[in-house]
């Protein structure tokens, strides 16, 4: 059966692009009006907004949740917030666009960009671990397999990295 759980925008005419993330008790889903909005799963209730108005038309991801943070792209940069008030808890600057989730594992996030980049940043702070350019940009979500990162690119290739700094 079909059931709406809640108007996330009163005004109407938001796009929902990426998937939503279920987690501690709240469906956290991003708009492509610049927003991401918490709603809880009982109630239907809006439980909180995190929003930049200069990312609007530009948000087109999924959230990535782990262990009370949630991850969002905002415009250039990657942010964690608090999952149960949406508090940012830190922001990194990437100056390249973001049209694509980033993964998260091991205490790290994999982040793909538009202009060429695959980027490791620290979960827990932000901080950029290492950078990787490609010959052309790319839509693909990076994937994990086995200590290894994949990621396809607009140049018909497949990319296979590895940690440099794993012993």
């Amino acid at each position: 059966a079909e059931e709406r759980i809640a108007g996330i925008d009163e005004r109407g005419g938001t796009d929902l692009h990426g998937s939503p993330v279920v987690a501690d008790g709240k469906v956290i889903a991003s708009s492509n009006m610049g927003a991401y909005y918490a709603i809880n799963v009982n109630t239907g209730e809006k439980e909180w907004t995190f929003s930049d108005e200069a990312a609007r038309e530009l948000i087109v991801c999924s959230p990535v949740y782990n262990n009370g943070q949630v991850f969002l792209i905002d415009k250039y940069s990657i942010v964690a917030v608090n999952a149960q008030n949406g508090q940012a808890l830190w922001s990194t600057f990437l100056n390249e666009e973001l049209y694509v989730s980033p993964t998260y594992a091991g205490g790290k996030l994999y982040v793909v960009t538009d202009q060429r980049s695959i980027y490791v940043l620290d979960a827990t702070n932000g901080d950029k671990l290492s950078r990787f350019e490609t010959s052309s940009n790319s839509w693909s979500a990076p994937s994990l397999y086995d200590g290894k990162l994949y990621v396809g690119n607009n140049n018909w290739n497949v990319y296979c990295l590895t940690d440099s700094t794993t012993t």
